[in-house]
């Protein structure tokens, strides 16, 4: 498996799916990507439009740096210098990851 995508929401159940992928990876010299979609806000309560760009685009943020730290946590678990790329997504969820699976002609994924 050269490209292997694990959809994360954060829980342990997907960190054990991260580690599993990675294990995968390092035994076919593949490489994964970790990612998390995301529901963004679309109207504002306050009637202001910049503050929900601003919103999302701090939630991404936001979500970027967990899946960096989640990347740090299972490539510390293993001596295997494996290629993990992080990205964050938007909803609807299947569709999308679908949608980047056969873009990105990935092999399999792991949830």
């Amino acid at each position: 498996m050269k490209r292997i995508l694990v959809p994360v929401d954060f829980s342990p159940t997907s960190k054990k799916a991260s580690r599993y992928a990675i294990d995968i990876a390092s035994k076919s010299g593949g490489t994964v990507i970790l990612c998390h979609f995301f529901r963004p806000m679309k109207s504002p309560d306050t009637g202001a439009t910049d503050n929900v760009r601003e919103y999302n685009q701090q939630f991404e943020l936001k979500t970027l740096k967990r899946l960096q730290r989640l990347k740090k946590k299972v490539l510390a678990d293993t001596s295997e210098a494996v290629a993990v790329s992080t990205l964050v997504g938007r909803m609807p969820i299947v569709k999308n990851i679908l949608r980047f699976a056969k873009k990105n002609h990935i092999d399999l994924i792991v949830m």
